[in-house]
């Protein structure tokens, strides 16, 4: 009997690493992709539930897709109602383990195959090299996955789960089936994931150790409990990450709710549905209530949006959003919060400075952000240092280094602003009045929208043009001196407040074309 549980134990082992080996070698072999076609299939609600099911489904982690997801709104690719889109739709892919877990144990002389696959996938793995080896990985990973699912199968029917299950199961009334949703919640975050969850409770009822009523509300429980990781992981993170997770959590309790008042003829419905297979009806019962899920709550989409929106609002002054520790898990999503910050800082100080350099000639918004960029700056740098950036994965690393060049020109605009020329030297003379105007203009620009093009290459130009008016200022100071024509203290006033003029928009200049690079590398022909 001892032998059959440890048999267990190593089963549930073998099945949780496998699926955490597929998972992260998926996600590094196509994430990239994902991530794109994740970013761009989301027009529409519906789209965005089709997508979200198609991802989690391939790399099997809900929190995988969650993150991404995250990740893609904090960087302005999503809005948050489009992101609960995408988390109905991960909900409704999480539930392909079961099917995967049934047409598994259906078929005959599995191990046989699965024991060749693993030597190859590890000699892959091993041996390979480049994406190679990632592909060794996925294939070692799914192997690892199968041999868990039998080692389980096997123990269940030598006994072990007269061990591992109590002696009396609750029974089918309306407090049994409340602690066997409980019992499901709770073994999620025991187990870290609700995949390996679906493939025990498979098990037993395929051994026959619990009844098939018993098994639909575990199998409701574990729907819930996938959220908790999600939740944790949203403490103390951005509004987008903690609307997400709530989105998740109330979606999963609201199905949860209308599911428990008919559990019994949703159960039987199944079961005729299958003819009776009760492992193949407990896959539909799964991926059933998780679709009638998505038909009440999609026409819904917006107040529920609003809902969400109530409950975490958005108490955040600075407007900026931070980047979340819990992303660093995504090279991508890190790279994305990142690039939506300094996007964030960027406007904030393109736009302070452009007050302060025309119309009011107002420098109080300076003042402000000089207080609190520099310490945001920071915090954005050292997360910036942790992102685990892969040379596997194509122009991660090229993304990142246009986003160390971008805090860089970002740190010398706020050291710019922190020496604004005085008003009175600024306003004091024509030439200097009228390219103070010019700059400020520019810079509001950059503050108000996107960059294309276009508008680099008119930033350019009065880059040149700014270089050519510096130097004539330079020369007309040094010729007014030499006459003794005018105070030297003023004209030299003056030539400082054109090279600072000139170096302000040579550093809005780079912002600019740093922000235009970083999307063109993060989407590809969308630049």
């Amino acid at each position: 009997m001892l032998d059959a549980v440890l048999g267990m134990l190593a089963g549930v082992g073998l099945f949780m690493f496998g699926m955490k080996t597929l998972s992260d070698a998926l996600r590094e072999v196509a994430g990239e992709r994902l991530r794109r076609w994740l970013a761009r299939a989301t027009g529409t609600p519906l789209m965005g539930v089709a997508t979200g099911a198609g991802v989690t489904a391939l790399l099997q982690s809900s929190t995988a897709t969650t993150v991404m997801t995250v990740g893609f709104v904090g960087g302005g690719l999503l809005t948050f109602q489009q992101s609960v889109g995408v988390v109905f739709g991960a909900n409704l892919g999480s539930s392909s383990m079961g099917w995967l877990v049934t047409g598994a144990g259906q078929a005959d002389g599995l191990m046989r195959w699965t024991a060749a696959s693993l030597f190859g996938g590890a000699m892959l793995a091993l041996l390979g090299r480049g994406r190679t080896v990632l592909w060794g990985r996925v294939l070692a990973g799914a192997s690892l996955l199968l041999m868990g699912l039998e080692w389980m199968q096997d123990a269940a029917a030598s006994g072990a789960v007269d061990w591992l299950l109590p002696a009396e199961m609750p029974d089918d009334s309306l407090l049994g089936r409340a602690l066997l949703v409980v019992l499901g919640m709770a073994l999620v975050p025991l187990l870290q994931s609700s995949g390996a969850g679906v493939a025990i409770t498979l098990t037993l009822l395929g051994n026959g150790s619990i009844e098939f009523q018993q098994a639909t509300a575990v199998v409701v429980g574990l729907n819930i409990g996938t959220t908790f990781t999600a939740l944790l992981a949203s403490i103390g993170g951005s509004v987008a990450m903690r609307r997400t997770a709530l989105a998740h959590l109330f979606f999963n309790l609201g199905t949860a709710a209308m599911v428990g008042f008919m559990l019994t003829p949703a159960a039987d419905a199944a079961l005729w549905l299958t003819g009776g297979a009760e492992q193949t009806a407990l896959a539909l019962f799964h991926t059933g209530f998780s679709v009638l899920g998505i038909v009440l709550f999609l026409p819904l989409l917006e107040p529920f949006c609003r809902f969400i929106a109530w409950v975490a609002p958005d108490k955040q002054s600075s407007g900026i959003s931070m980047p979340d520790a819990a992303l660093l898990e995504d090279a991508g999503a890190s790279l994305d919060a990142v690039q939506d910050a300094c996007g964030q800082l960027s406007r904030d100080w393109c736009e302070a400075l452009a007050s302060a350099l025309g119309g009011d000639w107002e420098r109080q918004p300076v003042a402000a952000l000089s207080v609190n960029a520099p310490m945001m700056l920071a915090q954005i740098e050292r997360y910036l240092i942790q992102v685990p950036v892969s040379t596997d994965v194509p122009g991660q690393v090229e993304r990142y280094g246009v986003l160390m060049h971008w805090t860089d020109h970002l740190r010398r605009l706020g050291q710019r602003a922190e020496n604004v020329p005085p008003t009175a030297v600024l306003r004091g003379d024509a030439g200097i009045c009228r390219t103070a105007t010019l700059v400020g203009g520019l810079l509001g620009r950059l503050a108000e929208g996107p960059v294309d093009k276009a508008l680099l290459l008119r930033l350019d130009r009065a880059e040149a043009l700014l270089r050519r008016r510096l130097d004539r200022h330079r020369r007309r100071t040094l010729d007014v001196a030499r006459r003794h024509a005018a105070s030297v203290e003023v004209q030299f006033a003056r030539t400082d407040a054109m090279r600072w003029l000139y170096r302000t928009l040579h550093h809005g200049r780079s912002l600019a074309w740093h922000r235009h690079q970083a999307v063109a590398v993060r989407e590809p022909g969308l630049e």
